[in-house]
């Protein structure tokens, strides 16, 4: 801190003569005013670091000024009381108006240069610390820019790849040239290979495309009371794909969650989120497998469980499996390309819910779980 003012609101003289000669030799640059309506115009002026303030004074009292001024927290100055009066319920009034100090006159020298020495030393530190925060802070914000602009180039890239394999995939097209030419039983071995790949990539570029939008968006939630049960048992009636899988593969799949359970979340959104994790469980379910749907309520939370006794998740891929394009082959099925579970994890992060997946390892089924606070 190089330059130290203090200014001095007092109305007696000999007071104020008495502090200006005792703090000479500190080198402070000092101020005078002799009630607090002075004081406020000297204030404004010279900026001091301390002010030393009376409580009884004509024109303007201490209180008065305290009011005036309205002290923060964030200001670059302090202000220590030195009063010939006051009882508890003053001293109460103005520590909570956020003095420093409040001492009692008549006031010893060496007291009060050790509590300026103390004050002045704390307003040095906060202004160190306020200005190391916000270096610190201004990092960190340039550092999230970066973040987004990289993230911003991966999506533009995402959106690039799509569209560059789409391209060639129309000039492409594999049933006119099967129209046109007759082929034996190789041959067409070989045409249905080179059309299951053509329509695979089709697919990938498609999903790139879809998902590159998706993460590209800023979600606007509309949340309303859902009862997830009914939302549960809608999903598993209404859902051809679901239901067809349901029946192909012989599943047993069970609604446990409690009727009245009701939370709020978009349900748009939430039902998109449910469906992932039911269509994920079928798939990764073995046939003739069971799927169940729960939940467990405690006091500050509540749990959504989707598990299955499926192939299970390597405890490595338990986090990967949120992340797109991070999941290795045994961890996703051979017609998906890893999308949608970090779909729905941005869904469920967009709701401030946690969403994670626990696995005792292979073959040993699976469980997606969502934490929601109450």
């Amino acid at each position: 801190m190089s330059e130290i003012k203090i200014l001095f609101i007092d109305d007696e003289k000999q007071i104020r003569d008495s502090f200006k000669r005792s703090l000479k030799r500190d080198n402070y640059e000092l101020h005078f005013a002799k009630n607090g309506k002075e004081g406020l115009e000297v204030m404004k002026m010279v900026k001091p670091t301390l002010i030393l303030l009376d409580l009884k004074m004509p024109v303007m009292n201490g209180y008065e000024f305290l009011d005036k001024v309205n002290l923060k927290k964030t200001d670059p100055h302090s202000i220590i009381v030195l009063s010939g009066q006051g009882n508890e319920e003053d001293i109460k009034k103005c520590y909570e108006a956020g003095v420093t100090a409040f001492l009692h006159k008549p006031i010893k020298i060496y007291e009060l240069r050790s509590i300026i020495k103390n004050t002045l030393s704390f307003l040095d530190y906060k202004m160190n610390l306020e200005e190391e925060v916000e270096k610190k802070s201004n990092i960190l914000i340039q550092a999230h820019h970066k973040l987004q602009e990289s993230n911003e180039e991966k999506l533009c890239l995402l959106k690039y790849l799509s569209h560059e394999i789409n391209t060639p995939l129309n000039w492409i097209s594999i049933s006119q040239l099967m129209a046109k030419e007759e082929f034996n039983e190789k041959h067409n071995e070989i045409l249905d290979i080179i059309e299951k790949g053509y329509e695979r990539i089709k697919k990938l570029s498609h999903a790139i495309l879809v998902y590159a939008d998706f993460s590209d968006q800023v979600l606007q939630l509309d949340k309303t009371p859902i009862g997830v049960y009914n939302l549960a048992s809608s999903i598993l009636q209404k859902q051809r794909g679901i239901n067809r899988r349901l029946q192909e593969k012989e599943l047993t799949i069970k609604n446990e969650i409690p009727e009245d359970l009701t939370i709020m979340a978009d349900s748009m959104y939430f039902s998109e989120v449910l469906y992932i994790i039911i269509e994920n469980a079928i798939i990764f379910t073995v046939s003739k497998g069971n799927i169940t749907l729960s939940a467990e309520i405690e006091e500050s939370f509540m749990e959504l469980i989707i598990s299955d006794n499926g192939k299970g998740i390597k405890t490595d891929n338990l986090k990967n499996i949120f992340k797109p394009f991070a999941v290795n082959d045994y961890d996703r099925h051979e017609s998906g390309y890893g999308l949608n579970l970090p779909r729905a994890k941005r869904i469920t992060d967009a709701h401030h819910w946690d969403f994670y997946a626990e696995s005792e390892g292979i073959d040993k089924g699976a469980k997606f779980i969502i934490k929601i606070p109450k």
